[in-house]
């Protein structure tokens, strides 16, 4: 069978997770045994409790003005009670985890020309040194008397934002009231607080070269386009993916999942989540992709569950880009 052929045998399987049978990544191999089975991904509409985008380009560009808004905050709490104690994952049943979404079956395109990379990327300790604004804010929203470490804000890192509060003993429904007194104050303090980590700008020159690029991020899309706006970075991603975006934040797949529909196809083998918590590693394996580990944020010892690991983005990237040159001479010796 024909890659064409096989194509259009998959298309409604395709048009399950994008809408259209247009961009998602393919394996050839599993299009003649294996059935669909996962569910498509349904993406909500992307409201921003009251953060507004005065100007969203189809690509993200330098351009526009982005209007952040406070949110009402609830007239009462109750404190959480108690020593100060951080909770595993199995204590928070509060955020309903979804089984691991795959991309099925799928048939890569036989388009004539090797296909360019796709790299998407964590924010928070992959591309930003963002730990006083995240820290300075979640200590404000608990409050005095019930503040965590610098040490143990870190350690949850990468969570959704609600999730962190109740990791650390507040209710579900406080913890939402909380996650309201955190973006109020982050959105006066998270640029200030917020730099490049080292090498990041040569890294995306790099990584523009050869793929195809986009974030992938539990913080809001907008918050996330302001930083990369006011760095002068967010002209590198043609897709910017946040908590608002999906049902399901990592680690499930379907914020990759959805960035993929927004970018060219490529194999799933030249697709690679760049990251440094255990989220964007899981991620990464629930959509069958690369997942690349850096040293640079916040996750510890996560050498075993990922394909690669670096110190940092920049040594990622160029390690990416030697695999790249070796496809393509590879590639073109075999035409």
């Amino acid at each position: 069978m024909s890659y064409a052929m096989a194509f259009y045998l998959v298309m409604p399987q395709v048009a399950g997770h994008c809408g259209k049978g247009e961009n998602i990544v393919f394996s050839w191999k599993k299009s003649h045994n294996t059935k669909q089975t996962d569910e498509s991904v349904e993406s909500r509409s992307g409201e921003s409790e009251h953060i507004e985008l005065k100007e969203e380009p189809k690509y993200p560009s330098a351009q526009g003005t982005i209007e952040l808004k406070d949110l009402p905050e609830s007239k009462s709490f109750e404190r959480a009670q108690g020593v100060f104690e951080l909770k595993p994952e199995s204590s928070a049943p509060h955020i309903a985890r979804e089984p691991a979404l795959s991309l099925g079956s799928g048939a890569k395109v036989d388009s004539g020309e090797h296909e360019k990379y796709v790299l998407l990327f964590d924010l928070d300790g992959t591309l930003l040194d963002s730990i006083d604004g995240i820290y300075h804010s979640f200590t404000h929203a608990c409050g005095v008397e019930f503040s965590p470490t610098i040490d143990e804000v870190r350690s949850l890192i990468g969570l959704p934002l609600a999730e962190m509060f109740v990791r650390i003993g507040f209710d579900s429904k406080e913890a939402q009231n909380r996650a309201i007194l955190y973006k109020n104050h982050y959105r006066k303090i998270y640029l200030q607080e917020t730099k490049l980590l080292p090498n990041v700008i040569e890294s995306l020159i790099m990584a523009s070269g050869f793929a195809h690029l986009g974030v992938v991020t539990t913080k809001t899309a907008l918050y996330s386009k302001h930083i990369l706006q006011h760095f002068d970075i967010l002209r590198f991603f043609k897709v910017v993916i946040g908590s608002e975006d999906v049902q399901h934040p990592k680690p499930s797949a379907e914020p990759i999942l959805k960035a993929l529909c927004s970018l060219p196809i490529a194999p799933k083998e030249q697709v690679f989540m760049i990251g440094d918590t255990i989220y964007d590693l899981e991620a990464a394996q629930n959509a069958q992709i690369n997942g690349v580990w850096v040293r640079s944020g916040y996750g510890v010892g996560l050498e075993s569950r990922a394909t690669m690991s670096y110190d940092g983005v920049y040594e990622a990237v160029s390690a990416i880009r030697a695999q790249a040159k070796q496809y393509e001479e590879d590639w073109h010796a075999t035409e």
